[in-house]
Order: structure tokens, then sequence, then C-alpha cells
């Protein structure tokens, strides 16, 4: 919807075909079902959870990824307040206008010439993901 009501074009990526490795052979696959298969594959294996755990973590990485003691951890307690309106505006002005949008595709330009009820909105989401400690990827309000 945001990319039609900014007349952008949609560009879609078309995986026709793949080149694979069988058993040092290196094999064109062509056949529709056989590449998405082989893409698919891929994917799972690329991007497949990993079981980590502390206690399999070689002691030299379990330093590094020890918190540091001279860091003062009450430093992050402001970082779950509410953010206000104000600051809102005040990093919408700071933010460089030029600047690439992110996945929704919204400009930094767009923001800021969005009206009072829509700043609010964009607050409310942006407070929503500080919460969950993620960056909402469907359009879910609660």
């Amino acid at each position: 919807m945001i990319s039609s009501l900014l007349e952008r074009s949609s560009k879609r990526v078309v995986i026709d075909r793949i080149v694979k490795d069988d058993n040092s052979d290196i094999v064109l696959v062509n056949q529709k079902e056989e590449v998405l298969e082989e893409v698919r594959n891929h994917f799972k294996k690329q991007f497949c959870k990993r079981n980590t755990r502390a206690s399999d973590m070689p002691s030299r990485w379990k330093e590094v990824y020890n918190p540091l003691e001279k860091v003062n951890s009450r430093i992050y307690d402001s970082l779950r307040n509410k953010i206000s309106e104000e600051e809102w505006l005040k990093a919408l002005k700071e933010t460089k206008s030029k600047l690439a949008p992110g996945p929704s595709g919204i400009s930094y330009p767009l923001i800021k010439k969005a009206g009072s009820i829509a700043q609010k909105v964009f607050i409310y989401l942006a407070d929503l993901c500080i919460k969950e400690g993620e960056i909402l990827n469907k359009w879910k309000l609660s």
C-alpha cells in the first residue's frame, strides 16, 4: 500500500535456474520444482536456528561476552521510558532528510510532513518497538 501511495514500482526477483555442486560435478538445475527445492534447502541451512549455550562457548569468548564491570548498568534505566512528543520532534528535526528510507519505504521527509495525529501514531509504534525489543514486521496494534 505504501509503495502504491508513493508511486514506487514493484520489483521482483525471479529464480528460474540455479547452479549446484553435486559430488564435485557442477549441475545446472532449471526445472521449476527442483529449483524451488534447492533454494528452500539453501535458505533452511543458511538461516537455521543455532543452538548456542554459554556452557559450550570457549572460555576466550565467555570472557569477551561477560558484562563490563566498569559500566554502570543504571545508565540503561531510562531506555524503557516512553518517548515524549518533544523528544520525537527534536529527533525528527535533527534527522537528515536525504537518508534512504528503511524497510517500510517511508522516508524522513514524509514522516516530518505528517500531521500531529500521525506523529502520535509514530510515537506509539516507536514505544511499542522499544517495549517489545524488536522492530514490528506486521501492523498489529494492541
